[in-house]
């Protein structure tokens, strides 16, 4: 199940109403965006909405995301609805009035991850993270610290810069700590690339998303200024 958000954030971060009901078939969902409201047949998630097998959809292995991870989000939850989710793509939202100083940057820090509690999904079965737009923001080093920590039987964290701009020297070096400093560090391997797009917020490859038998529809290392290569 894929769609794009379109629009500005102000657009898309309006309630919205997705609801899953009876989807045995169900491997690809994405882009889940602030201002969504999920509902699991007959249980609507909240951020304190436990795993159940009745608030949860077990078929689920890719999931996508876009947010920024300076504002308090229902991430969590999003993740307890797919308890054995084995690749997750992060796309960071590009805040204008934060880069231009307009509006404070909020400083979640590592406690609002870790009050979450536990996560089936990222623990047990989260083997690939793709994090898209990376900016160098402190609340974006510490979710990939988090992520590091708790992954169990992570193999790949892949970071695809901010095309707009470079993160800042202090930023690069506290998430390559976030990776060589875990004890899973000989299993887990960092990849830091450069976004193919010109622009931030380019979700998928257009070319991609419409070919059924390309198996994962958010890759964009196949792409090379927008275009898609293959």
């Amino acid at each position: 199940m894929l769609w794009q958000p379109l629009g500005t954030k102000a657009f898309y971060s309006l309630p919205m109403r997705i609801k899953f009901g009876h989807a045995p078939r169900l491997r690809i969902v994405g882009f889940l965006v602030p201002g969504m409201n999920l509902e699991i047949g007959n249980t609507k998630i909240k951020f304190e909405t436990e795993a159940r097998p009745h608030s949860s959809v077990q078929t689920v292995r890719m999931l996508a995301v876009q947010l920024n991870l300076s504002e308090p989000s229902m991430l969590p939850a999003f993740l307890r609805c797919f308890p054995n989710l084995e690749t997750l793509y992060v796309q960071s939202e590009f805040d204008e009035e934060q880069h231009a100083g307009i509006i404070p940057t909020v400083k979640l820090g590592t406690k609002f991850w870790e009050k979450a509690g536990p996560l089936q999904c990222i623990q047990q079965h989260l083997i690939r993270m793709v994090f898209r737009d990376f900016q160098g923001k402190t609340s974006e080093v510490d979710f990939v610290k988090f992520i590091v920590k708790h992954a169990q039987v992570l193999e790949t964290v892949e970071v695809f810069l901010t095309p707009r701009a470079s993160p800042n020297q202090d930023a690069a070096t506290n998430l390559m700590e976030a990776v060589t400093s875990s004890q899973k560090a000989n299993s887990c391997k960092l990849v830091v690339i450069r976004s193919p797009f010109a622009d931030e917020g380019n979700p998928w490859c257009h070319h991609r998303v419409r070919d059924m038998s390309i198996k994962d529809p958010f890759d964009i290392t196949k792409c090379s200024a927008g275009n898609c290569l293959e």
